[in-house]
């Protein structure tokens, strides 16, 4: 605004007109009018440009030191409009430089720097992708207060980030000793992105760009374990089972070694082998929790994300080991075939293996060689395999890594031993994986066996390499479901046995191989190592199952007990290796995994049906009375990848009520309109003992009514059970409401009579 023409000021003796010429050209001089002042221009609409950044942490458990561009950490950028450009970054190393001693841990990373994602791929490659900024630690420019890297790119001070996404990545190198002299091995160090104003724009300017509302800090790496730099396929494991609270447990043995039975015929719990309060897990101390390598750390984890660490693995891969023939035993699985396989003492404490069978209705065991168990495994990723091995018998000083197309070229896809230090698992990375072409057995390969048959060989070629469970062969396609054999046991696999109820036939595979290195130079077991797992790739998720819907008659009550059952989900590559079910109790918002069993039964049989609240399954215990449960599943498949979460359940009800409307609840409260999607409403919800007619009328503090939403009887909203209905903040008219407190006032009405009930809320905006 222009008040007065004293506003604006001119030379002398020159003066400013009172007559305001408005919507002057170079065409029209005199614009389209005239008018006084004051003058007010138009308003001009400002949208803030905010950053959002999303950190991936790509941090291997240990490094060993004098290592260069190890990745830490991958940022993905993107404004959300226009374009933002950045000239520097703050970065924080966290771990043993945190600690209270001068110099400790400082001088952990010799160099920390950041890498632009060129090829798009989202995985680091310092062949393809390029390097905008670099620090180097020395004992005048230390770590310890931050690590500042300004951006270069092609001789530009900064990098531009637009509304499509920029991938960083985070990259440091390892020293040898810190600012205190002494040696960095066993030392813990990290990288954290701390606050928002970290993100600098040119010459370390404040960033012209503002938070995107989403996002967290601080971001942060976990702290890298810095480290100097005979391994048996599996120990023989003593039988472990699923005790009564879901966890796994060695099972109590006799004096002769057998399994000892309880009165309901299962395994009796050895309590003495629980570990509880290890602070070497990030698994809570009060779980009991088992140690199976012999290493003396718990190998309990969580896979589902249940807040449960009641998952182990027996066959080195990542995936959880399952009791798949139901004794309570938790049985390993080398081929992935629903048959389990054995391990067995040779009197020595030496693994032998034995692949399992059925063959008319009777168990089958084949011997095979270690190669020969070298279990199966699947990966979603095409550029990253993980693996978990066996401490070796010796010590060692450092395990190494690699992976390649079959037993004797063992470097053939990674072309080096990569370095992982002292730990039992590890990633390898920056490799290039095809899927390949992928089918399953049909017919049983024993040592003898010339030809076999297979679901679908169409793809594959007319001759050449494949892979049977862990056996490389040489075959000729003779039509689309049978190869000849031509060659068994090449490439430095072994001639094994095979079974036909679901084994795995690839022509591409990847084999993962770990050895060690003792302190005197020494590699264990052998420059080859040894072979832990063979990898096949399936990207493509399971299908979505159907809704898992309590086994009782509608407006029944279940009782604490009842059987869930649903349309199974498949896969036709990694096939479905385990669905995982949740529970929502009466008006909770919050999902809980209450369980994970296997895709299929011993042999095959599909397994789709669970029971709640029996305490003959293991975690479970009886529901209690007056409460509605609804379930949702999703199946997982042996590659890591989980299916879309069915369809909702309808109710179970432990027992029906008889008020007809209770357990009324609303959330968030007080909701906050300016966030928009599902946190910008609010959702009301309350429990129905009969499906009802349901009229919610919403109120301000006046009495005023603001909006009214009626639901017919047996719609959503109005069902018998625990219902949900969102509000966006919105009067009947469209607008948004004010902010302040409302009254929710739910009405229902059924031929069980009519019953009113009120919730207060709250609006923010």
């Amino acid at each position: 605004m222009i008040n007065d023409n004293s506003w604006v000021n001119v030379n002398y003796p020159h003066n400013v007109n009172q007559t305001i010429f408005v919507n002057i050209s170079k065409f029209n001089p005199e614009g389209t009018r005239t008018q006084g002042f004051p003058f007010n221009s138009s308003l001009i609409p400002i949208r803030a440009v905010n950053l959002s950044a999303n950190m991936v942490d790509v941090s291997p458990l240990s490094a060993e030191v004098g290592k260069n561009d190890l990745p830490v950490m991958v940022l993905k950028l993107k404004s959300t409009q226009d374009f933002i450009r950045i000239g520097q970054f703050n970065l924080y190393q966290s771990g043993t430089i945190e600690t209270s001693s001068t110099g400790l841990g400082d001088g952990d990373f010799a160099g920390v720097s950041i890498w632009k994602d060129m090829d798009n791929d989202g995985s680091f490659s310092p062949l393809f992708d390029k390097r905008i900024g670099m620090t180097y630690w020395s004992s005048t420019s230390t770590f310890k207060n931050a690590v500042t890297i300004d951006i270069k790119e092609d001789e530009i001070p900064y990098i531009t980030v637009t509304t499509n996404t920029t991938i960083l990545y985070i990259l440091i190198n390892t020293g040898i000793t810190d600012l205190s002299g002494a040696s960095i091995i066993g030392h813990k160090a990290g990288i954290n992105l701390n606050n928002f104003s970290d993100i600098k724009g040119p010459g370390g300017l404040p960033l012209a760009a503002g938070q995107y509302s989403a996002d967290r800090y601080p971001m942060a790496t976990n702290q890298i374990s810095i480290v100097s730099g005979n391994i048996k396929l599996t120990p023989v494991y003593k039988p472990i089972m699923l005790a009564d609270n879901g966890y796994p447990a060695y099972a109590l043995l006799d004096s002769s070694g057998n399994v000892v039975l309880g009165s309901n015929g299962y395994p009796v719990v050895d309590e003495t082998k629980w570990i509880y309060g290890s602070t070497m897990t990030s698994c809570k101390p009060t779980e009991p929790l088992i140690d199976i390598n012999g290493d003396g750390i718990p190998d309990n984890f969580d896979y589902f994300n249940s807040g449960k660490c009641v998952n182990i693995s027996l066959n080195n891969s990542y995936t959880p080991s399952f009791d798949i023939d139901g004794d309570r035993i938790i049985d390993f699985e080398s081929n992935l075939d629903y048959i389990p396989d054995k391990i067995v003492d040779n009197g020595w404490k030496e693994p032998l293996y034995f692949i399992g069978d059925r063959y008319q209705n009777q168990r089958l065991f084949y011997s095979v060689p270690q190669v020969g168990a070298v279990a199966s495994a699947w990966s979603s990723k095409t550029n990253e395999l993980n693996a978990k091995w066996q401490p070796a018998t010796t010590n060692v000083v450092r395990y190494e890594i690699t992976v390649g197309e079959n037993y004797k070229d063992v470097t053939s896809i990674k072309k080096v031993w990569e370095s992982v230090g002292n730990t039992l698992n590890a990633s390898a990375k920056n490799i290039s994986l095809s899927p390949g072409n992928i089918t399953v057995l049909t017919s049983r390969i024993t040592i003898d066996s010339s030809s076999f048959t297979v679901k679908d060989a169409s793809n594959f070629a007319q001759e050449g390499v494949v892979y049977v469970g862990s056996e490389i062969m040489l075959v000729s396609k003779i039509d689309d479901h049978t190869f000849s054999i031509i060659e068994r046991g090449v490439q430095g696999s072994y001639t094994t046995m095979h079974t036909p109820w679901g084994e795995a036939v690839s022509d591409r595979a990847y084999i993962v191989s770990v050895r060690g290195l003792t302190s005197n130079g020494e590699y264990i077991p052998n420059e080859n190592g040894t072979p832990v797992l063979i990898f096949r790739i399936d990207t493509t998720k399971p299908t979505t199952p159907g809704a898992p819907q309590p086994q009782v008659p509608e407006g029944v009550a279940a009782g604490q007990s009842y059987s869930l059952k649903w349309n199974s989900s498949t896969d036709l590559e990694s096939n479905i290796m385990a669905y995982e079910i949740q529970e929502r109790e009466n008006t909770s918002p919050i999902w809980r995994t209450i369980n994970a069993i296997p895709g299929y039964k011993y042999g095959g049989g599909i397994n789709n049906l669970y029971t709640v609240g029996d305490p003959i399954v293991p975690g479970e215990k009886p529901r209690p009375a007056g409460n509605y449960y609804t379930y949702r599943v999703r199946a997982w498949n042996f590659a890591g990848l989980s299916s879309d979460w069915s369809e909702v359940s309808k109710p179970a009800a432990t027992t029906i009520g008889n008020e007809l409307i209770q357990k009324v609840d609303a959330y968030p409260n007080p909701v906050d309109l300016r966030k928009g999607g599902k946190e910008g409403k609010v959702t009301i919800a309350y429990t129905l003992n009969d499906d009802a007619e349901v009229t919610i009328s919403i109120y301000d503090l006046l009495g005023y009514l603001v909006k009214e939403i009626h639901i017919s009887r047996g719609q959503k909203g109005a069902q018998m059970g625990s219902n949900y209905v969102d509000w966006n903040g919105k009067n009947d008219l469209g607008g948004i409401v004010s902010k302040g407190g409302y009254i929710v006032r739910i009405k229902a009405s059924s031929p069980k009579g009519s019953k009113t009930i009120t919730k207060k809320i709250g609006i923010i905006h």
